[in-house]
């Protein structure tokens, strides 16, 4: 204890005790408070990603509710890898409504797929050296297989909206399969149209002109089936 100051007995006074203890904890206490209003807080992000109006002192952004930084492709909530959340674009409400409605029409279309496939079927078994009918066959198998893989997609986005696609594995390869399964289908479509256009013309410009054109065309389409499937691949790495 510090000096106490004298009380005279009947004098009416208080005495008070020093701490020299004390005066130290408190100028301590002093210097770790103007120590924290020393530090500084980082600015909520704003480029061309967008901007963000609300944020912690470490600069991550806030986001209210309903929204989130769980966007595709760019991530903007990078807190997965010790980041911040630049911005929080996907406003998740929506986003489920929108993949709810994708579910049932891809039910839908998966169902009516299924029905001109099995007729496309009978077909075959009808004509069986008819190239017009494989393809369209397999211009349709090609298409139902890719609303299946996008009916995955849709599900895994509905049970996990948190995995982002180019990011995560399983939504990155059902995103590669679809885009390349759709274009595939259609070139094949594309080239059964170009068929029926070409026997349209056989007996018109000749049957050695035809063939040249259709080698031609046939060329062309694996070239861009190929480098579309190049593209897509690479795009989500």
């Amino acid at each position: 204890l510090g000096p106490q100051m004298p009380m005279e007995e009947g004098s009416g006074y208080f005495f008070w005790e020093f701490d020299a203890g004390s005066e130290n904890e408190l100028e301590a206490g002093e210097q770790v408070h103007n120590s924290s209003l020393n530090v500084t807080k980082l600015p909520c992000y704003s480029g061309w990603l967008g901007v963000c109006h609300e944020c912690n002192g470490q600069g991550s952004c806030i986001c209210k509710r309903g929204f989130s930084g769980d966007s595709d492709f760019i991530p903007m909530d990078r807190s997965r890898w010790g980041g911040i959340t630049l911005t929080c674009p996907n406003y998740e409400p929506v986003l489920i409504a929108m993949y709810a409605i994708a579910l049932v029409l891809g039910v839908e279309v998966i169902w009516r797929t299924c029905t001109n496939l099995r007729f496309q079927l009978e077909l075959v078994n009808l004509q069986q050296h008819s190239n017009k009918v494989r393809l369209s066959t397999w211009a349709m198998l090609g298409f139902l297989v890719t609303l299946i893989v996008n009916l995955s997609f849709v599900l895994l986005k509905l049970a996990f909206p948190e995995q982002i696609t180019g990011i995560d594995l399983a939504p990155t390869l059902l995103h590669v399969w679809r885009a390349n399964g759709l274009y595939c289908a259609d070139q094949l479509h594309k080239f059964r149209i170009f068929n029926i256009a070409v026997r349209a013309q056989t007996a018109s410009i000749g049957r050695r002109r035809v063939l040249e054109k259709t080698i031609e065309q046939r060329k062309r389409s694996i070239f861009e089936a190929s480098a579309w499937t190049l593209f897509a691949t690479q795009l989500t790495m």
